[in-house]
Formats: structure tokens, sequence, C-alpha cells
């Protein structure tokens, strides 16, 4: 019998703890250490043995800048649902986040314009600089016991009987080769995945793009007074004119 599409969603909105997960893998490799790659990490580490993450930037737990990010600076803001999932897999990250700084809004404090017209948020927002949100999921999925991450530059795949059996990568001079049952490409729009793939003798994948037609910007501000926060931030969706959008500024104290 055919699930409704109805209990199909309601399942994927549960947000119940992690349940104890069966191993399928002796090892597990994400290409890309960035939040995507990390998330898929912490999935995977209920069901590898090892789960390694090739990144070729330098990476650190301690809130710092990443050169792979170029929406760095950028106001990150985590809605609802992103939130929820966050802390299914990683429990407590929110409170983590809000004793480094974050700030959660309450009710009629994030206000968004439409059209023009304000839209009202009732339920509350996480905004986080990118550096600290990335940094705090990285140091929870580092500190499990079989998921480590090595500094390095992915540069093919191997295969076997037409599945992939390991990933090439260079760190240096020096080129190694990682035995893996089962490979996540997370390298965003620096992934080279399609041409490896081409030049194994595979069919390029169909590239579809979709438009978003949604642009942001932020700015930083002088605080105040001492423990006072001021930021503002817009978003606007063209053809709407930069210049015609209204921000939202608040002063938060410590």
């Amino acid at each position: 019998m055919q699930t409704p599409a109805s209990a199909a969603f309601a399942r994927l909105l549960e947000t119940r703890p992690p349940e104890r997960a069966a191993i399928w893998f002796e090892t597990a490799c994400v290409l890309g250490g960035s939040i995507a790659g990390l998330l898929a990490a912490r999935v995977l580490a209920g069901h590898a043995r090892q789960v390694v993450v090739i990144e070729r930037d330098e990476v650190n737990v301690d809130g710092l800048s990443r050169a792979g990010v170029p929406q760095d600076r950028q106001v990150h803001v985590l809605l609802p649902g992103g939130r929820q999932w966050l802390e299914h897999w990683l429990p407590g990250l929110s409170r983590d986040l809000q004793d480094r700084g974050a700030v959660l809004s309450g009710p009629g404090q994030f206000v968004q314009y439409t059209d023009g017209q304000p839209q009202v948020h009732e339920d509350p927002l996480l905004t986080a600089s990118r550096p600290l949100l990335e940094s705090r999921i990285r140091a929870r999925v580092l500190a499990l016991p079989n998921v480590s991450v090595r500094r390095s530059q992915v540069t093919g795949l191997e295969y076997r009987d037409g599945r992939v059996t390991a990933v090439r990568h260079r760190s240096g001079e020096a080129g190694h080769v990682l035995r893996a049952d089962f490979v996540v490409d997370a390298m965003g729009r620096a992934s080279r995945l399609a041409d490896w793939l081409v030049d194994s003798g595979y069919d390029a994948p169909p590239l579809q793009r979709l438009a978003t037609s949604i642009n942001y910007a932020s700015a930083l501000f002088k605080r105040a007074q001492p423990h006072a926060l001021s930021a503002a931030v817009a978003l606007f969706s063209p053809p709407y004119p930069v210049d015609g959008v209204r921000s939202e500024e608040r002063r938060v104290g410590k």
C-alpha cells in the first residue's frame, strides 16, 4: 500500500532523537567540509565505522573565516525548520551558539518586507555569523570518535565494477588514495564531479539551473554603546531596486 504524501511529509518533519543505526560501511568519505559536508558526516557517523571529510581549506573550530566561503561576512539566519534539524543531529547547538553571541529573536522582533509590506515572523529565528555557525557545527561533528578531517585537494575518483571505490587527493606535492565504500560530493560549485565522470567514460549528468530571484546584503556598524549590538539586514528580490529596499535595525542589550 502506497504511503500518502501527507504521511511521508509528516515523517520527514519529525525531529526525534536519532535512533541507534545499523553499520553499513567500513569507510565513508565526504568531499568538502562546509556545513553540508559536516552534516552529511554527522549522518554517516551512525552508519560507517569511520567517516573521513576531505577539505581543501584550513579548518578550525574557533569561529574564524574560511577562504572557500564567499558569503562569509553575510549575516546568517536559521529558520525554525533548519534549527530543529540541527538540534536533532547536534543537540544543544542553539544554546551553544547563543552562549557565543548568536541572537534568538522572539515573535515580532524580526521583520521581512515582501512587496513593500512587512511580514512579521512569529517563530523565533536564530541569527549568527557564518564563521560562528560553521565552526560550532564542525566542533561537534569532529568530536565524534569515528569522524576525522584531512586537509587535502580532491583530484578524482577510482571505480570498480561500475561503482566508486576510492578517492584520489593531493596534499602539497604528495598524492594519496583513500579507499571508501560510500562517497558524498559536498564540494558545491567548485565540484568537478561531472568532469571526472565524463573523463572516466560515463555520461555527463544533466545540469539544471534554478533561479532563486533572491539577493541579500548586510552591513556591520560600530557599537553605539558597550555591550550593544547594532546591525541592519536587507533582503530584496529582483526586479525591485536595491536603493528601494527597507532594512530593519535592532539593538540588543547584552
